[in-house]
């Protein structure tokens, strides 16, 4: 994701909006687990336009038949790079299923239909979608958040699951769009609070009060040293619910505080504001 941000810092952002939206929706959905991976997920959906050649990457204005055609490659791209990257089915089939239409035959398409896709799928796709067309571009003016409401339901059921669709319009109107979220802390220590919050959401899949313990005072611990204070806060809390002790319901709450305030942390990874643009960037194709 660093080495995408350095070739288009566009392209980086669409994906940490699309990640941020993914986690808003997935709330009360999916698993802690299965939210973590979606938000991979999410930030790695475009990493195949590491293969692009520059001249159509980063062409502003429209691109012409055949530059679609290289464009379309790269989805095929990203499913290889994830996939000898990462020994994750999940996260795979999330990125590869990614554009497959709703309603798609298997006639049609190598692979799961309906709601046989994926939803974590299912769900990138309607996030992606919608902040492609509320995002501005070199050659037009981006939508407005309703006319994207609009494409999106008018999509419902053909290209996109339709009780997912009108899900994610009612968490976007609920909560709107956040900006992305930038990060306060070392790239080193964001590294090592990523590593915890990983196994963090494992312990609260599994259920496992000690490992959750465990995991949140790794976090306190990174924390301090990053001078990271809001972390380290509800960091003390988890570990100090679950051993006083509380029930599991308040130990699980202050947990996915937890990795929801640790999220913004981990965008150090990615210098995208101190990123020198090689040519003049484009929004995200």
């Amino acid at each position: 994701f660093s080495a995408l941000a350095y070739r288009d810092t566009q392209t980086a952002m669409h994906s940490m909006r699309v990640a941020d939206l993914c986690v808003q929706v997935a709330h009360g959905l999916l698993s802690a687990k299965e939210t973590y991976l979606l938000e991979m997920a999410a930030l790695l959906h475009d990493i195949g336009k590491i293969g692009v050649p520059d001249s159509i990457l980063l062409k502003p204005g429209p691109l012409t038949s055949d530059e679609w055609d290289v464009m379309r490659m790269y989805d095929r791209i990203g499913a290889e790079i994830i996939r000898g990257s990462f020994d994750n089915k999940s996260l795979l089939d999330a990125i590869r299923y990614l554009r497959t239409p709703f309603n798609a035959t298997n006639d049609t398409v190598d692979g799961p239909t309906g709601r046989g896709i994926p939803i974590t799928a299912r769900l990138l796709s309607i996030a992606d979608a919608f902040d492609a067309m509320i995002s501005h571009r070199s050659y037009r003016q981006g939508r407005t958040q309703e006319e994207a409401f609009e494409e999106l339901r008018r999509h419902a059921g053909t290209q996109f699951d339709p009780d997912l669709v009108f899900w994610f319009i009612d968490v976007v109107k609920q909560r709107g769009t956040s900006a992305v979220p930038a990060g306060t802390v070392s790239k080193e220590s964001a590294l090592q609070l990523g590593l915890h919050i990983e196994q963090l959401v494992e312990a609260v899949d599994r259920q496992d009060l000690p490992a959750m313990a465990t995991w949140a005072q790794q976090l306190e611990l990174t924390a301090a040293k990053a001078q990271a204070a809001d972390i380290e806060t509800r960091a003390r809390a988890v570990r100090e619910s679950i051993e006083n002790p509380a029930s599991f319901e308040r130990a699980l709450e202050l947990s996915l505080e937890l990795v929801n305030t640790a999220r913004s942390a981990r965008w150090s990874h990615v210098d995208l504001h101190t990123a020198a643009p090689r040519t003049p960037v484009v929004s995200s194709r």
